[in-house]
């Protein structure tokens, strides 16, 4: 809720920086689901899942987390790589009480899209939420990768994740404010130490932080 009441006060700030941003330009619809999202009373929606066929095309049902993940139903995130301004990125560590990936390693936020929400209004949620980030520094969002498929199964937890994915940057040195609920920890690496650890240690990241980082180096990522 809390969040929420921030994601509302910062709403009208961070559209003139976004008129203004040459990085990432916010669409009609962005804007307008920025503004519903603010609006919106605190609901409890038992984490309903938009879902979508293998084009990324929307099915135009909502169906819980749990069968998503127990059908193997495509439904879609967002992921954003934070950097810093010596060229360092930020990575958060899962809580332990995650079903997947427990205590994992994982980029700098990682957040599933809720019903009817576009990409980059997903990631300025989610930083807010995860990492305590200000709508207004959230705005430089550049697109790193538009939407691509990661599929992976976890038979010790029942669950087959199948996610049209989108990958953003953006570039912050301002606090964090982490949501202890989410993330136990967070800590700084440049992308060739993050690099060399994926590959001395894969078992201590989430899995789809080195599929992620591979399409982002092949797409231009300096390590």
């Amino acid at each position: 809720a809390r969040m929420l009441r921030v994601f509302g006060r910062s709403f009208g700030r961070c559209l003139s920086s976004w008129h203004q941003s040459a990085r990432h330009t916010m669409s009609a619809e962005s804007v307008a689901a920025l503004a519903a999202y603010a609006a919106a009373p605190v609901v409890d929606n038992q984490e309903l899942f938009e879902v979508f066929d293998e084009n990324n095309i929307s099915l135009g049902k909502n169906v819980p987390r749990g069968e998503v993940h127990k059908q193997g139903l495509f439904h879609r995130s967002v992921q954003v790589l934070l950097f810093h301004s010596d060229g360092t990125v930020l990575l958060q560590q899962r809580s332990p009480k995650k079903i997947v990936a427990p205590s994992c390693w994982d980029l700098s936020c990682s957040e599933h899209l809720q019903p009817g929400e576009p990409y980059d209004v997903g990631a300025r949620r989610g930083m807010l939420e995860e990492l305590g980030i200000p709508l207004e520094t959230a705005c430089d969002l550049e697109r790193v990768l538009p939407a691509f498929l990661q599929d992976f199964e976890y038979p010790e937890s029942g669950v087959h994740d199948r996610e049209f994915v989108e990958l953003f940057r953006v570039t912050y040195d301002g606090p964090i404010q982490q949501d202890d609920k989410e993330v136990v920890a967070t800590r700084s690496i440049t992308l060739a130490g993050l690099f060399a650890e994926l590959k001395a240690a894969p078992e201590t990241f989430a899995p789809w932080v080195q599929d992620t980082l591979a399409r982002a180096q092949e797409a231009g990522l300096k390590v």
